[in-house]
């Protein structure tokens, strides 16, 4: 089982199967250069060394992901499954937030949540920030769990703080990862003080939630 494959049945155990193998949906250097040039040229800066790609055609969506080959190079040279440090966690969360785009951009257009949605919409990303931030925080407690055999209050904050202290997004996006950071922060926060340990439920329960009720709930 791979990395991608391993992460992506986590998620779909946790809400549902997306009937998609996101390993298929991987791409080279050349395409994502291909994909970007036909994005807005603003939105070409978020790139970066990973990216998913959404695009709605005759009414079927299509999903590519992109890695950088440094970003990969990182995650092989020091696997999570054996250790989790400064070294790797950043290549690990980014690796780990495209993945949850494509979960949860597969599963809300299976649910017909995405029809005639604009997927440019400032609103639509933020969303899908947000549950990124909030799906990657407790996956990579999960791998530290399975490597440590328990969690520590001290690993949680460190991970925290290399999820949520790092972001630097300029301006027209500055905003959007502002608020998503912020309402990932307190989402997490609130599980981890109602769950008893199983914060399944919750996650459950707020990711699907749209932006606004997902602000009313952390509230």
């Amino acid at each position: 089982m791979t990395l991608l494959s391993e992460i992506q049945g986590v998620l779909e155990r946790t809400y549902a199967p997306t009937g998609l193998a996101l390993e298929e949906c991987l791409i080279s250097r050349q395409r994502s250069e291909q994909l970007q040039s036909i994005l807005p040229p603003a939105q070409r800066s978020l790139c970066g060394w990973a990216h998913t790609f959404l695009r709605i055609q005759n009414e079927r969506l299509y999903v590519a992901l992109y890695y950088h080959p440094r970003l990969i190079s990182r995650l092989e040279t020091e696997p999570p499954h054996q250790s989790i440090s400064h070294r790797n966690i950043h290549a690990l969360m980014a690796f780990t937030e495209e993945i949850t785009h494509g979960v949860h951009a597969c599963l809300a257009y299976r649910r017909g949540l995405w029809k005639n949605v604009d997927l440019q919409s400032p609103v639509l990303a933020c969303d899908l920030e947000t549950r990124a931030k909030v799906d990657t925080y407790f996956l990579i407690l999960r791998f530290i769990r399975l490597l440590a055999g328990q969690l520590d209050e001290n690993s949680k904050q460190w991970v925290k703080h290399c999820l949520f202290a790092t972001d630097t997004v300029a301006e027209p996006y500055e905003k959007r990862y502002r608020i998503a950071n912020w309402l990932a922060q307190k989402a997490i926060i609130k599980m981890e003080a109602v769950s008893d340990g199983n914060s399944a439920p919750l996650i459950r329960y707020f990711q699907p939630l749209p932006l606004i009720e997902k602000w009313r709930w952390v509230r």
